[in-house]
């Protein structure tokens, strides 16, 4: 039996190559898909990283089915254009084209939180160099900031995909700059003082006036006193590179003067005040008044009987006058 004519075998040729081409693609878009799952459920890959790798997988795609295209017109045979998803370049590529992690979990987290602490510790720098800031300000913005350090490293830990991780990170790197807060222009801050000073310098010298326990001397050094306190304190404030330079300067000329001022008034009420001297005012003597004692009242009834005797002579001798003289007539 006679074969087929050879226009007829070469068509089939072709058609036998050309099927075994797009097999060929068939069998390589089949593995690209199966590689770029295999990237997809890559847990310690970004998405960047997916991305770079798919794209690269694709590529080497599009170059095996071109050099297999090649292959062909270059008179290579069914059996060769066969072989190539299973062992060409191209195929290599794309299996090497899925690269996992360099680095465990363990250590892209390790890597995460450094890139944390480290925003951390240039913002809490930027805080301790911050003057317009008093110190329990600062350790209060510090302490706010290791709080959140603290918190999105648990965040870190409780998520598995690499990705979600660093999208995590990504966000809180710029947070901790939004942690500190400047205080007022130390140009405000010392107008502040400076007023709170004055008016405590007021209220103590409201209190020197209307104190009637003082005397005028005693007045006059409080007042003085009152004077020095606010004058160091502001030379104290004008002076100050900082806040709490301002705020050393503010305690002195407003709770330290009011220490000073209520000590040293406490002393000056303890002293001893000078008096004037007393008018003395005559007294007319009286004879005393004796007591009813039971001599007294001896005497007493004594001098009663001689009254009654002399009353009873005396009766005596007048009745015999009158006697006398009715004989005579």
């Amino acid at each position: 039996m006679a074969g087929k004519p050879l226009p007829d075998r070469q068509e089939d040729a072709e058609k036998a190559l050309q099927t075994t081409a797009d097999a060929a693609k068939s069998n390589l878009d089949a593995q690209v898909a199966q590689a770029n799952n295999d990237i997809n459920n890559n847990n310690y890959l970004t998405d960047a990283q997916k991305a770079a790798q798919k794209q690269a997988q694709n590529d080497a795609v599009d170059v095996a089915l071109k050099q297999a295209v090649i292959d062909v017109d270059n008179g290579q045979d069914v059996p060769t254009v066969n072989g190539i998803p299973d062992g060409s370049t191209a195929v290599k590529e794309i299996n090497q084209g899925h690269v996992t992690a360099t680095k465990t979990p363990t250590q892209q987290e390790e890597d995460l939180n450094a890139q944390i602490d480290d925003q951390a510790s240039k913002v809490k720098a930027d805080v301790d160099a911050d003057v317009t800031l008093k110190a329990a300000e600062k350790a209060a913005q510090k302490h706010t900031i290791d709080s959140f350090v603290a918190e999105t490293k648990a965040k870190i830990a409780g998520l598995t995909k690499y990705q979600d991780r660093l999208d995590v990170v990504n966000q809180a790197l710029d947070a901790p700059k939004n942690l500190h807060q400047q205080g007022k222009p130390l140009a405000e801050h010392k107008s502040d003082a400076i007023a709170a000073i004055d008016q405590k310098a007021a209220q103590i010298r409201t209190q020197i006036a209307n104190d009637s326990r003082l005397t005028q001397a005693q007045k006059e050094v409080d007042y003085q006193l009152v004077a020095d306190a606010v004058a160091k304190a502001k030379a104290q404030v004008n002076a100050a590179l900082n806040a709490d330079e301002i705020a050393a300067g503010l305690d002195y000329g407003t709770v330290q003067l009011e220490a000073a001022y209520q000590q040293k008034v406490q002393e000056q009420y303890a002293e001893k005040q000078p008096t004037t001297p007393e008018t003395v005012v005559p007294t007319v003597k009286t004879a005393p008044v004796l007591p009813q004692t039971g001599e007294t009242e001896k005497n007493h009834e004594g001098a009663l009987v001689a009254e009654a005797l002399v009353a009873s002579v005396a009766g005596f001798f007048l009745s015999k006058v009158n006697k006398r003289r009715q004989d005579e007539k």
